[in-house]
């Protein structure tokens, strides 16, 4: 694990320049967009993301009952169009924001331990089995309201609308993956 840590801090070396225009335009970007609500967050730059674009990931521990934001993923290899990078970085903006701005309610804490306590002993067992994972974190993000059928909340959705309705050149939609341009 170490040793992968040690590849990325290298690939990101090499992006040096990228990422600093990135940071840039993210600091822009919610200054403009979000009232400077969102604090700095790690960003990289991953041109071995296949089809995807943009990524955001979070960290959920079901124990201590928290969520936080980890990174921002960019594929500049996609993202060479001025206009098709900044939909793509304020979507991923958007998750950020969402995550921060809605936590999930006791309720929901709840149900998403019974799950960790009914199968959270099973899906250690077989770890190996991705499936088995991906279905089982599945279950929980849907139940945290982390994510829907489609990977995105309702909050995102109406988040994403209220940036496209205010901001005319936005044109923010839910996929960040696609054909080359």
């Amino acid at each position: 694990m170490e040793i992968l840590k040690i590849v990325n801090k290298i690939k990101q070396f090499f992006h040096w320049k990228e990422l600093k225009y990135v940071y840039k335009k993210f600091n822009e970007y919610n200054e403009k967009y979000f009232n400077g609500e969102l604090p700095e967050i790690e960003m990289t730059i991953e041109n071995d993301l296949g089809e995807i674009w943009g990524q955001f990931s979070s960290y959920t521990d079901l124990e201590k009952q928290i969520i936080f934001p980890v990174k921002i993923r960019l594929n500049m290899k996609e993202l060479q169009n001025e206009y098709v990078f900044r939909n793509v970085l304020i979507h991923e903006m958007v998750h950020y924001w969402d995550c921060i701005i809605n936590q999930p309610t006791e309720q929901k804490w709840g149900e998403a331990n019974k799950i960790r306590y009914k199968w959270g002993s099973y899906v250690r067992e077989h770890a190996d089995n991705n499936l088995i994972r991906l279905g089982y974190w599945t279950a929980i993000n849907q139940i945290l309201g982390l994510h829907t059928e489609n990977d995105h909340s309702p909050e995102f959705k109406e988040k994403c609308h209220e940036l496209n309705e205010k901001f005319t050149e936005l044109h923010l939609s839910e996929k960040v993956f696609g054909p080359k341009l």
